[in-house]
């Protein structure tokens, strides 16, 4: 399947006998593996994403359903979508970054919610929209917190506030995925500073300054905190798994 995002100017796709024109801040599928039209008036001026039919997880019939269908007006799901889209294909930095892959979920997830709405709005199972709108809520606070990890300022607060939700929402969210915000942080931001600590590459790298790029601010607490979970000092970490590169070759 691929998704084409209108920029500038107006486009027009056809597909299983529908005709789908897009203005800017809309979008269309298209099935590749049967015949189609793509029509440029003024250029080409569209951002395409590729995603794999499978990863839809929606039957041939919500799929043939979806094609050539203009989604974005009126849809406040697809708006999301379009906006969220819009910033994918202009971070350069995030194609670059290998840890790209962990927004593939929420992109897809909600590429889905976007589609699955719109049949609910043209008389299709609504429970079928909401439940991907859901799916696709879960999946972006996800990859938003594996994103954000190492930011110290990350809270549930701002994590509430970028997906427009209350922080009361949030954590049932977080509840359904087996989170508890506080707990995940921490472990996951130890586990970083565990395995940075046994990088002979980071030997030269002081402990506070590995601590503060996983987002601890306090030495004091962190070394705490390591403790806690490994039964260890950091530097009686370093020490048992760390040693320095050796660069004369012997």
């Amino acid at each position: 399947m691929f998704l084409g995002l209108q920029v500038t100017g107006s486009s027009l796709v056809v597909q299983h006998g529908r005709e789908a024109v897009l203005r800017p801040g809309e979008f269309a599928v298209y099935d590749t593996s049967s015949p189609y039209t793509l029509v440029h008036r003024d250029g080409i001026d569209q951002h395409f994403f590729r995603i794999p039919r499978s990863a839809l997880v929606m039957s041939p019939a919500a799929l043939r359903g979806v094609t050539a269908v203009t989604v974005g007006a009126g849809n406040p799901v697809a708006g999301l979508a379009a906006g969220y889209l819009r910033g994918l294909a202009g971070d350069d930095d995030l194609r670059s970054d290998p840890r790209a892959g962990a927004v593939e979920e929420a992109t897809v997830s909600l590429v889905k919610a976007a589609l699955m709405t719109h049949l609910a709005d043209g008389g299709a199972d609504g429970g079928a929209g909401r439940e991907a709108l859901h799916e696709s809520l879960e999946a972006r606070i996800t990859a938003y917190l594996r994103a954000h990890l190492t930011e110290p300022d990350l809270s549930a607060e701002r994590i509430a506030a970028a997906h427009h939700i209350s922080t009361r929402y949030l954590y049932v969210i977080l509840a359904r995925c087996g989170i508890t915000l506080g707990d995940w942080l921490r472990g996951r931001r130890l586990s970083g500073c565990r395995d940075a600590l046994a990088d002979p590459g980071l030997h030269a790298v002081p402990i506070s300054a590995l601590a503060r790029r996983w987002g601890f601010t306090d030495p004091g607490h962190f070394s705490r905190c390591f403790r806690e979970a490994y039964g260890c000092t950091p530097t009686q970490w370093r020490q048992q798994h760390a040693s320095p590169r050796r660069v004369d070759g012997r």
